[in-house]
Order: C-alpha cells, then sequence, then structure tokens
C-alpha cells in the first residue's frame, strides 16, 4: 500500500507522527510541501516569528517540498500523479493548488481524502457565504473518495454536508506524548530556576497560559478571569508564554492592577514548552479554533486544561471533573468560576492524572497510523 500526505508546511505535531510512520514502515508514503522552504513563508503571520520545530524534515523521512513559481507547483504535481499512490490525503482546500491536485487526481482515477478541521462552532449561519457553502459544499465533498477530520466536531461538520460515516478515518493533530511527558519530567531541575527566578515558591500554584498575544487567543479574558480568582488565592501566579500585538495592553493591565503575580516570559521555543507545562497546576486555552494542540501538549504533560467552548479539541479531550472543563469564551467570570472548581480541591493536578492518561492514550500516533492504514484498506478494497 502506497500513501501520499499534502500538506502546506511541516508542523510541531505531523513530523515525529511521520518520522514514527517511516520507522514502523506499515506502508509506503511520501509526505509533499506545497509552500517553497523560505524563511519568509515559514514566519507565523500572527506573531512574526519563525516557529521553533522546523528541521530538515527530508533527511528524516520521504518528503518533498515544491520548488518556487509555476514551475515548482507544475514539477509537484507531476510528481503526485507519477507516483502510483494508492491514496492522497490532502489537508485542506482553501489553496487553488490542493484544489488542483484533487481535481487531477480525481481525472487521472487516483482515489483522495480530504484532511479538515472545519467545525460549526461560531458559525454564522444566516451569512450569506454559509448559505453559499450550503450549496458548493457537497459537491466539493464528491472530489474525495475519503474524508479525514481531526476530531468529532470536524466528522460531524463532514456528516452534516452528507458524508458517510463509512467514508471517515480520523487524521487528528495528535502530539508526540511521550516525548512531551518526558521532557516535563526531564525539566524539573530547570522548573525550579525558573520558578526562583519569578519568585515562585514552590508551595505557590501556577495557572499557565501559552498562546499568542492576539484576539483570536483572547489572552485579555485569561488575565482578567484570572484577575477575579486571584483575589481568593494569595498563593496563585499566572504565566503567560507568548507574544503578539496585544502585549502592550496585558503590561497596562498588570501594571494599573499591580498584579505582581502576573509574569509575561515571552516566546519560548518548542522544546522548552514540556518544562512550562511541567510547572503549572492548571492550563487555560481561552480562545477560539478548530482544534488547538496546546491542549493535547498540556494533558501529555499531565496537565488538566480548562479551555473556551471555542476550541474544538475541547469537546474531545475535556472531561468535567477529570480532565478539566470547558468556560463561556470572553466571559471572565465564567472562567473564574471553572478555576475555582480546580483550587478548591487540594490536587486537582494529581488526582486527573490517571483521566489525562487514559484519555491520551485514544489520541496518540498508534491510533492515527491504524486510522491510516484502515483507509488503505478500505481503498483497496473497492
Amino acid at each position: 500500500m502506497k500513501l501520499a500526505i499534502v500538506q502546506s508546511r511541516i508542523t510541531q505535531f505531523d513530523e515525529p507522527l511521520y518520522k514514527e510512520l517511516f520507522c514502523r514502515n506499515d506502508f509506503d508514503f511520501m509526505v509533499y510541501y506545497t509552500i517553497p522552504l523560505t524563511q519568509k513563508n515559514l514566519i507565523d503571520p500572527e506573531i512574526g516569528e519563525l516557529p521553533s520545530w522546523h528541521t530538515t524534515e527530508s533527511e528524516l523521512y520521504p518528503s518533498f517540498r515544491r520548488g518556487t513559481g509555476f514551475i515548482g507547483g507544475l514539477s509537484l504535481l507531476f510528481k503526485i500523479l507519477t507516483g502510483r499512490y494508492d491514496l492522497v490525503i490532502i489537508s485542506g482546500y482553501n489553496s487553488g493548488l490542493f484544489l488542483l491536485i484533487a481535481l487531477a487526481c480525481r481525472i487521472s482515477g487516483i482515489p483522495t481524502g480530504l484532511r479538515t478541521d472545519n467545525v460549526m462552532l461560531y458559525r454564522d449561519q444566516a451569512h450569506w457565504k454559509w448559505r453559499l457553502k450550503k450549496f458548493l459544499y457537497p459537491l466539493l465533498l464528491k472530489i474525495y473518495s475519503t474524508s479525514h477530520p481531526t476530531g468529532s466536531l470536524a466528522a460531524a461538520y463532514l456528516e452534516h454536508f452528507g458524508v458517510s460515516k463509512n467514508d471517515i478515518f480520523y487524521f487528528p493533530y495528535n502530539v508526540d506524548n511521550k516525548r512531551l511527558e518526558c521532557l516535563s519530567v526531564e525539566s524539573k531541575p530547570k522548573q525550579e530556576i525558573i520558578r526562583h527566578s519569578l519568585g515562585i515558591k514552590i508551595s505557590d500554584r501556577i495557572v499557565l497560559g501559552i498562546l499568542k498575544f492576539v484576539q483570536r487567543e483572547d489572552p485579555l479574558t485569561l488575565f482578567d478571569g484570572f484577575e477575579l480568582i486571584s483575589r481568593e488565592h494569595s498563593d496563585l501566579h499566572l504565566i503567560l508564554v507568548g507574544d503578539g500585538e496585544l502585549r502592550k495592553t496585558l503590561e497596562d493591565r498588570i501594571n494599573a492592577k499591580g498584579m505582581g503575580n502576573v509574569h509575561l516570559v515571552g516566546y519560548v521555543q518548542y522544546a522548552d514548552l514540556p518544562c512550562y507545562f511541567g510547572m503549572a497546576d492548571i492550563f487555560v486555552h481561552p480562545g477560539s479554533g478548530s482544534w488547538e494542540v496546546s491542549v493535547n501538549e498540556a494533558m501529555a504533560c499531565g496537565v488538566p486544561v480548562i479551555a473556551s467552548d471555542h476550541i474544538g479539541s475541547a469537546y474531545d479531550l475535556i472531561e468535567p471533573n477529570k480532565t478539566g472543563y470547558i468556560f463561556q469564551m470572553g466571559s471572565p467570570t465564567s472562567l473564574a468560576e471553572k478555576l475555582r472548581l480546580v483550587l478548591e480541591q487540594a490536587d486537582f493536578k494529581g488526582e486527573s492524572l490517571p483521566h489525562l492518561k487514559t484519555k491520551m492514550a485514544k489520541w496518540n500516533y498508534d491510533q492515527t497510523i491504524n486510522n491510516l492504514c484502515a483507509a488503505l484498506l478500505y481503498i483497496n478494497s473497492y
């Protein structure tokens, strides 16, 4: 069996998966990247930074990156069409090149799959774009032989537009659970150093946010919710990892309220994030997103999560009073209420650990690989 995966760029959660796929050798595969490898193309537009998880992926697993210009796109398309693949999974359809690849494969008789994280959350179904999509999307989906949602909300989205459950094989944004857990445990000496540098006692408790300081990820609600609950707990600290356009606003609020227990540590390299997760008693994601892998990352490090009701992964990973809580997005009061539920328990983090391990055992690379194998077998059974 032979699989091709097409996506725009490398990600911190897919790269370890492809390394493991290559080591396991369950089937032949090739990853095609559609964005040329230039620093300008790799910078995250929301933070203006170059993400720190990039490596020379061609040395680690089979991959091909598109060259620049029209010829580069044509060369990538030619390699896919002549690769004799049983299935070509394409990550999304918003790119013109992605659609061209899907259509060209369809015409050439090569089965394609759509990997998608689209969800019904925060959709204005009265908007003209949604009404147009209700007409066009079912037609678009007919191009693909299989569908690969990242979670249950994305699966429900596909079914809403007529995709059969038989054609759905999950392709989640899972993370390297084992590695993150190990790094979190191994970084304990460094955690003590960071605590000391920030003036946080060993007995103090930490609320952690790792996010971009932009409106979509809503660090201001996290700050406001923490400010409410910190009035009741003198041993509480908030660490915010990240940067962005709202940093100055956060700094002004911290200074205005004299919140010495709020710490802005800036942008942190991905390899160092497990250290911060390991320090935390609770992780909070206050923003919106169709999945948001930081929820996976926190849970892999043994940290329960409070996430907004606009975070897609919350609906698959969070079980109230077991692995965390879900609060109303944009409501500091709702967030403070959930934080109170956690803080009123002597050791919520310790009590949640067995539930976190059980949950993450269902969201790991083994499950993803099994799903990919099942999709290939399904296609070859036609």
